[in-house]
């Protein structure tokens, strides 16, 4: 392994099995700051004898010792919760002492199994297998162990006498990687091997070309659709996946999803397509991520006194478009944001509320939130900043209703 920096704190996540217990010797050997960082999910029959040899392990080498072994629920996926639920433990240990980077005893063989199966699903990361570097919440994340093959580090705990386990749970083909290790990548004699690592290489070569070009626009939580519709379809594929791991914080997307991305951004209408707990929306020229959550609000107002909320503010002045003159026996007066299918009298007919949003390109977050004025008849008297009925138009209003 190569030599890593004396001055840094570093957590090493161990498992028990040989490539994390190969790393945690080869750390001792170089004599860094570290502590051990161990799961228990409690899910295998060995997993307590694993847990109590690696905390043996480290009170002989004098190495501090943090696990989590408590009780615990999932939905879905397991191995998607598994990844979150221990990574946020490194971070909670990092944050608590004052750790650097958590060093993870990724191989050659996960390199391969994650390109295998990412191009068996069709999903594309931000690179081809797995990075050296990365980073989880703030957290450093480094994996010095990627030009190891699994047998290698199995043969270095054999050499050095390091204790290690097999998880048994790695001998079937309950997952998706089981398959890929066992069908695949075990199969590869050493040619195949080499020549699948280089095209791994030569991929992430042409995809780092493309991630310096459209990366420095990936920094801000709004999309232009202009500049986007710049870039060509690889550069476009490229930004999305980039733009959604920070502002969706997803992984990985389907490049099948991602051209229905494309699409509908070129297809120049305003959109919105739900994304996990999320949405993507489009709205005239800028695209960006929203909640799912809708904000519903509504006040009765009985009287023209100051009145201040996150929404809107009732003053005694204000611009000429934001005032309006209520009529005794109008009160108490509703203002409540916009909802589907509002309209407001006009001199020449009635005329959808959206209408007016979509004429003066107002964009979609702001139209959901904009309020609306109606009397006590639950009649639409005025849209404020833009305008009020037939009926309400002065130029001596007694109450002003500022967006």
């Amino acid at each position: 392994m190569e030599l890593l920096d004396k001055d840094k704190k570093y957590i090493v996540a161990v498992s028990g099995g040989p490539d994390s217990m190969a790393l945690l010797h080869m750390c001792l050997k170089q004599k860094l700051n570290i502590c051990v960082a161990h799961v228990n999910y409690r899910k295998r029959d060995n997993a307590f004898k694993e847990m109590e040899s690696v905390e043996t392990f480290c009170i002989e080498n004098n190495i501090p010792f943090y696990c989590l072994n408590k009780e615990y629920k999932y939905k879905g996926n397991f191995q998607a919760f598994a990844r979150k639920y221990r990574y946020d433990f490194f971070v909670k240990i990092a944050n608590k002492y004052n750790y650097d980077c958590v060093l993870i005893g990724h191989n050659e063989d996960d390199v391969l199994e994650t390109y295998l199966m990412y191009e068996e699903k069709k999903l594309e990361g931000e690179i081809f297998g797995i990075a050296k570097e990365s980073s989880y919440k703030g957290l450093k994340i480094y994996r010095p162990l990627l030009s190891y093959s699994k047998q290698e580090l199995i043969d270095y705990c054999n050499d050095n006498d390091v204790i290690y386990f097999i998880d048994e749970s790695n001998l079937s083909n309950d997952f998706t990687r089981n398959k890929i290790r066992h069908s695949k990548v075990d199969k590869l004699n050493k040619e195949e091997r080499i020549a699948l690592l280089k095209e791994i290489e030569i991929k992430n070569i042409e995809k780092q070309k493309l991630v310096d070009k459209v990366e420095p626009y990936t920094n801000i939580n709004k999309i232009n659709v202009n500049i986007f519709n710049d870039f060509n379809l690889d550069e476009k594929l490229m930004f999305l996946r980039l733009w959604f791991s920070k502002f969706i914080k997803k992984e990985t997307y389907s490049k099948k999803f991602l051209l229905e991305i494309i699409k509908a951004i070129d297809g120049g209408n305003n959109f919105e397509i739900p994304i996990g707990d999320s949405k993507f929306v489009r709205s005239y020229e800028v695209c960006e991520v929203m909640g799912n959550d809708e904000i519903v609000y509504s006040f009765d107002i009985i009287s023209n006194r100051a009145f201040k909320t996150d929404y809107f503010t009732i003053s005694d002045t204000g611009k000429t478009i934001e005032g309006i003159s209520v009529k005794d026996d109008e009160w108490p007066i509703t203002i409540r944001n916009y909802r589907e299918g509002d309209s407001i009298k006009l001199r020449f007919g009635t005329k959808k509320i959206s209408r007016w949003f979509i004429d003066r390109k107002i964009p979609i977050n702001e139209r959901k939130l904009w309020p609306i004025v109606l009397n006590n008849k639950n009649e639409v008297i005025m849209v404020p900043g833009i305008g009020c009925n037939i009926s309400h138009y002065t130029i001596k209003p007694n109450i002003f209703v500022i967006k």
